[in-house]
């Protein structure tokens, strides 16, 4: 590493965070700095079967070497995003949240369906520093039960009700967020969400649109459902005015819809497109992600974050890579290259420079 005299070298988190915004400011694009976060796909294995959900069929289950390479970035990391299938029904996963425990610095975001949670389980994640994030599709027993197949409603609520009791409690810093996708089962409830969210003390909310590779009727966005997009459209001021009101940070990623079409590509470009993204534009793009962190997702592939395109991945650990040979590869010095020369356009994905994705989830501060 660089030599940072003001920092002592024993202290390696925060000699490495701040080597690391150094590298940033100076637009360097291969760093003597090791990644500051992960998110890691651990497993396909889910306790649900949900209707938009392809990734149960390929097997994926990180690799012990795998774990034990995380492990050694614990000191390093600042944040580690854990997610799957489902994290709980993996009877290693509570290993490594002890392991992960003895780092106070180090944040652990956890992307669950809540269908496993025990009250056991429940105090860890409240006494110790956790984001935890609930995937609900629905907040009615039908609409949700439907869409995700195999779960409880119930079992949900209760879940729901037993982390808000517990952070009261505690005292808790735990952060509560909510994911939800968007489809044709459930467009309806979109500003139902709002009141969930309020009501269960979720701080932050993601709504997306529903993200298949295969054309299902569920896709409203690919299939320009008028009646759903021309709702969308309706409801989404609200949904933000609400969100305001209760002070929850909202990211509405849906592509609005303008008279026939929708006006936004959803996750990549077309060919030729780059002159009409470019002139529609409302943001630049000023992404600090390559540089702090590496997402594995699952299929082994690794590439820095999920909005990145598919196309661009950086390797895949199955072909017995490791994070450390992927970190300053020739893909990730790219995404660098890109975002200091602002070449981005035909790279990155469009969501990222439309002004869609909150500026705390790109410059990760």
């Amino acid at each position: 590493m660089e030599q940072l005299p003001f920092v002592p070298k024993e202290n390696v988190y925060l000699y490495n965070k701040l080597l690391n915004e150094l590298e940033i400011a100076e637009g360097k694009t291969f760093l003597s700095s090791k990644p500051r976060r992960l998110t890691v796909t651990l497993s396909n294995r889910c306790n649900l079967f949900c209707i938009m959900c392809l990734t149960r069929y390929t097997k994926w289950e990180a690799p012990r070497k795998i774990i034990e390479e995380i492990y050694s970035l614990f000191p390093y990391l600042e944040k580690v995003m854990w997610q799957g299938g489902e994290v709980f029904a993996l009877d290693f996963f509570e290993e490594i949240l002890s392991v992960g425990f003895r780092y106070p610095h180090l944040r652990h975001s956890i992307v669950t369906n809540g269908q496993l949670i025990s009250e056991k389980m429940a105090e860890k994640l409240v006494t110790h520093n956790v984001e935890l994030t609930f995937s609900v599709d629905g907040v009615s027993k039908e609409v949700y039960e439907y869409i995700r197949r195999g779960a409880d409603f119930e079992i949900l609520i209760r879940n729901l009700t037993l982390i808000r009791e517990l952070k009261k409690r505690h005292n808790s810093n735990l952060v509560l967020n909510l994911n939800v996708a968007i489809m044709k089962s459930n467009y309806h409830q979109l500003d139902n969400f709002i009141e969930f969210g309020k009501k269960y003390g979720f701080e932050f909310i993601c709504i997306m649109p529903i993200n298949i590779h295969v054309r299902t009727p569920e896709d409203i966005f690919s299939n320009q459902d008028t009646q759903a997009l021309t709702f969308i459209d309706k409801v989404s001021p609200k949904i933000e005015e609400m969100a305001r009101q209760y002070g929850i940070r909202l990211e509405n990623r849906l592509p609005r819809f303008i008279g026939e079409k929708t006006n936004e590509p959803l996750n990549k470009t077309e060919e030729g497109d780059s002159k009409n993204l470019e002139e529609n534009n409302t943001t630049s793009l000023l992404c600090h992600i390559p540089w702090q962190q590496l997402l594995v997702d699952y299929d082994g592939s690794v590439r820095p974050d999920c909005l990145c395109r598919i196309e661009r991945n950086a390797g895949y650990l199955l072909e017995d890579l490791t994070l450390e040979d992927i970190w300053n590869n020739e893909v990730m010095v790219e995404y660098r290259k890109r975002i200091v020369n602002r070449d981005y356009i035909d790279f990155c994905n469009p969501l990222c420079f439309s002004g869609k994705i909150l500026e705390s989830h790109l410059k990760v501060l």
